[in-house]
């Protein structure tokens, strides 16, 4: 494994392993603050395109966000197995995710599914924290049947790109998260993925924050970000000085790849 690769795997496992608390912080900020006419988990829900009778697994599924807001939505007899690597991550998807089959502890790159099982598999905004993400992808081919789908969706080169220059000013230190994203791009991932999936398409949402609240802001970047106690209040200031008429406007730049297996 590469330093880069197990430098990816130490961050994971530092922001989710023991605790939902802080992905809770940066899905709070999104559902409050975005201004897309159709919130980002019904797009994607979406983009899947569930029929019913279908098996989906999904790769790092976190809190079930995706099937969570999708409730009332899945088809008739879809079998829905969730997987993440975090145990905290699995004990809320078993506590919420009504539509779960099946909630599973385990890692990407080593599903253990049999191969062919699947109609569709789906990773959101996870394949940046996984070290070999050819191995992942690799993993998702092989259970998927043939003419099976894809779902990979991450952010683009210019996601929440406000906040990095607030942390810069404030002198906050950030720039390992921001690297771990950025081995994932959006502007990358149909590239990434051909290798495995030979047609990959792109498709991209369209959104954006408008944030009114400093101190939703504050704990977004306190979910990736050291922030010391003498720290805050500077941040803070930052925070309220760039907010135009009330509110901060943040950049979001998301979307998918999506594929059809081999």
């Amino acid at each position: 494994m590469t330093r880069e690769a197990d430098e990816r795997r130490r961050l994971a496992l530092d922001q989710y392993a023991a605790s939902t608390a802080k992905l809770d912080a940066r899905a709070a900020l999104h559902a409050r603050f975005s201004i897309a006419p159709q919130p980002w988990h019904e797009w994607l829900f979406d983009q899947i395109a569930l029929a019913p009778g279908e098996v989906v697994v999904e790769m790092g599924a976190g809190t079930g966000l995706l099937w969570i807001s999708s409730h009332g939505r899945v088809p008739a007899r879809v079998q829905l197995h969730l997987t993440d690597l975090s145990m905290a991550m699995c004990s809320r998807l078993q506590a919420d995710t009504r539509e779960a089959t099946s909630v599973s502890c385990m890692s990407a790159e080593q599903l253990a599914f049999r191969s062919d099982v699947a109609d569709v598999v789906v990773a959101n905004h996870m394949l940046y924290h996984v070290p070999d993400q050819r191995a992942a992808l690799e993993e998702a081919a092989r259970v998927l049947r043939p003419g099976g789908r894809a779902v990979f969706a991450t952010n683009g080169r210019n996601h929440m790109s406000e906040l990095w220059e607030i942390l810069a000013v404030v002198g906050i230190q950030g720039a390992e998260a921001d690297a771990t994203h950025r081995s994932f791009l959006l502007e990358d991932a149909a590239e990434i993925v051909r290798p495995v999936f030979p047609h990959a398409k792109l498709a991209t949402f369209e959104d954006g924050l408008r944030v009114s609240d400093a101190d939703a802001v504050a704990a977004y970047i306190e979910s990736f970000a050291d922030v010391e106690p003498s720290q805050r209040r500077p941040l803070l200031a930052e925070i309220a000085r760039r907010m135009t008429d009330g509110f901060l406007s943040i950049t979001k730049s998301a979307g998918v790849v999506t594929a059809v297996a081999p």
